[in-house]
């Protein structure tokens, strides 16, 4: 608008325009001289000198057409002004609109209506995921009424809360299979947003109620008694525990290169899980270290049993030790066999083949844990502190169904490996299955180790070849 009036009035004087208000004339009598303000231009010679003060009858005829034009541009600002003003009311006024309508409702149609309508479907789901976690109604029931404290909320007046019973069953239903959220949602018609809340809490609840199913030995006697077993079970004598790590493949949302977490677990002569914990991607040699497990042994908070003297002629006492593979660091908590060269001596391979025997249960038991609770068969994607809750819940979930009346269901006749006669081995159903993406193994890398340890496996090697049957 103030271009075009600008142009308009430059028929008779152009004037010029600042933010300030400010306006001059330019005379048009001479091209030479456009530009310049009337008291600038040089005065002809033989005509008579203007007064002081005085003004010519075009100056004042161009000073009333200046106020004129001040007073229309004025007048056209303060119009475009209110007209932003108005503009930028009805933009606020439909955002708010927008705002509102988004805010309407509390969840999609489809989930509103879902106890109702569709009541006996998801019935169906529950007791399809007691078949796929392989667990009784009894054990299923009792599960259910101990955590309903610890996740039960309360219904408001806008809406109805999510059962106990829909939130355990979404839970374990994505622990056996590791079906994606978004999946999820339509089997029991519950958001992923809602589904992201439930699994943490009720893994949660579920680790705090089975936390005596996973229980380190605090007694002397206790320690003794897994050794027992292990030396009527698998002929291995001073062995407290197996030991092994898996790596659990997390896998970012964004396009980034997956990493991991590691799985530390120890495993009686039952193929029960009594030690787990859950640590950053490193070697289980390193991670071992780094534990509350050394630690409290180097504090002597585990109340293992003092090294004893074996049935063998020799006086040198061998201790109590963990079974571990290549990649664990011999030391007098953790018992490797011999490296894989060509062994010379008939009492170094018979020591192999007993300590990989032994240390079979820890295999089977990570084996079954995986083919059950198939969420560590995939890599998960979830943040690295949820996916610590859903693997130690699986890991407390192992034992309670081994330990409970759905023992018969969760590992019948031929899960596990075994051998018959003339040392025949037979694998375990668990080894049917696909390999699996997640619960790798661990690499190993080269370490010394202590001499004397050295020694104690020589001895342990003897005691096994001379003085016990091999079996």
């Amino acid at each position: 608008l103030f271009v075009r009036d600008k142009n308009r009035l430059n028929s008779s004087a152009t004037p010029a325009v600042d933010l300030l208000g400010t306006v001059g004339f330019y005379s048009r009598t001479n091209r030479s001289n456009r530009g310049k303000l009337q008291h600038q231009i040089p005065k002809k010679t033989g005509l008579k000198p203007r007064k002081k003060g005085s003004k010519s009858r075009k100056a004042k005829k161009c000073d009333f057409v200046s106020e004129m034009y001040n007073r229309e541009l004025l007048l056209l600002l303060l119009t475009a002004q209110a007209r932003l003003q108005r503009l930028k009311h009805a933009i606020e006024d439909q955002r708010r609109v927008r705002r509102r309508r988004l805010r309407r409702k509390w969840m999609k149609p489809i989930f509103i209506n879902r106890a109702e309508h569709l009541k006996d479907d998801i019935m169906a789901e529950v007791e399809k995921t007691k078949v796929l976690l392989r667990m009784s109604e009894e054990d299923f029931q009792w599960l259910l009424t101990s955590i309903t404290p610890k996740i039960q909320k309360e219904d408001t007046t806008m809406r109805q809360a999510i059962s106990p019973l829909l939130r355990i069953s979404i839970a374990l239903r994505f622990l056996a299979t590791g079906d994606m959220y978004s999946s999820l949602q339509y089997t029991f018609l519950v958001s992923t947003h809602t589904i992201a809340r439930v699994v943490p809490e009720v893994c949660d609840a579920i680790v705090e109620t089975l936390k005596d199913y996973v229980k380190m030995p605090s007694t002397t006697p206790e320690w003794l008694q897994i050794a027992d077993e292990f030396e009527q079970e698998w002929n291995f004598p001073h062995a407290i525990g197996a030991i092994d790590g898996k790596q659990v493949i997390l896998r970012p949302q964004r396009k980034k290169p997956t990493y991991s977490i590691v799985l530390l677990a120890i495993v009686d002569a039952n193929y029960n899980f009594i030690y787990a914990n859950v640590e950053c991607q490193e070697t289980d040699g390193d991670l071992l270290a780094s534990t509350a497990l050394e630690r409290r042994r180097a504090h002597w908070e585990l109340s293992i049993p003092l090294p004893r003297i074996l049935r063998v002629p020799y006086s040198v006492e061998v201790p109590y030790m963990f079974l571990g593979d290549e990649s664990v660091a011999l030391s007098e908590l953790c018992l490797i066999p011999y490296s894989k060269v060509p062994l010379r001596q008939r009492h170094e391979r018979t020591f192999n083949y007993r300590h990989s025997r032994a240390r079979r249960v820890v295999e089977n038991a990570f084996g079954v844990l995986s083919v059950v609770f198939r969420c560590l068969r995939t890599a998960l994607e979830l943040q690295p502190v949820i996916a610590k809750k859903v693997v130690l819940c699986c890991v407390h979930l192992h034992n309670f169904l081994r330990k409970s009346n759905s023992a018969e269901f969760y590992t019948p006749n031929g899960t596990f490996d075994r051998e018959e006669n003339e040392d025949q081995f037979i694998p375990g159903i668990w080894r049917n299955d696909l390999p699996a993406e997640s619960m790798l193994n661990l690499e190993g890398f080269a370490r010394n180790s202590p001499r004397n340890m050295d020694t104690i496996r020589d001895l342990l090697a003897r005691e096994l070849f001379f003085n016990s049957p091999l079996e």
